[in-house]
């Protein structure tokens, strides 16, 4: 005998609860994918771990670049940011795994801290990310609303409790 019921589950605000998209497609990951190799998240990587003062460029990359059509203008640090950014692309993999909803990151380094501490930063550079592209439209808006009208309610409560007092 099969006993079938529905249970609702108590959620509580300490829990730890995920959320798992079913629906995801081949595109969406895709679309993951091309986050995680994304210029701008390199570069935010390599400022935050320093890959940029790692790397020496040469002459000859440097004179490439420039005449690759880089803007003059730019300073030694830009270049050297956009260089590390470009190779931190080249040397990073990124890959959705076969049949899953997973992706694989993998990043070579002789330094195994250096390699943790890159993927690591690859990792939560991409969850504000992507937070930020699926953010419900007008999220922001709402909570930065709700912060204000709780922020004005909290005046007013110390400058009563400061008029009680005196």
């Amino acid at each position: 005998m099969v006993k079938r019921e529905r249970i609702d589950a108590v959620v509580g605000p300490t829990q730890n609860t995920q959320f798992i998209r079913e629906d995801m497609t081949e595109q969406d990951l895709n679309s993951e994918v091309e986050l995680l190799k994304s210029r701008d998240l390199m570069e935010k990587v390599v400022l935050e771990t320093g890959l940029h003062k790692q790397r020496k460029t040469s002459f000859l990359s440097s004179v490439l670049l420039k005449l690759a059509g880089q803007p003059q203008e730019r300073s030694e640090d830009e270049l050297r940011i956009m260089r590390a950014a470009e190779s931190l692309g080249k040397d990073l993999t990124v890959e959705p795994l076969r049949k899953t909803k997973l992706i694989q990151l993998t990043y070579g380094s002789r330094d195994p801290q250096q390699a943790a501490t890159v993927l690591q930063a690859v990792v939560r550079h991409y969850l504000e990310k992507h937070l930020a592209v699926h953010r419900l439209p007008g999220a922001l808006d709402f909570f930065q609303t709700q912060t204000e009208q709780y922020r004005n309610g909290l005046t007013d409560a110390e400058a009563k409790l400061a008029e009680f007092g005196s």
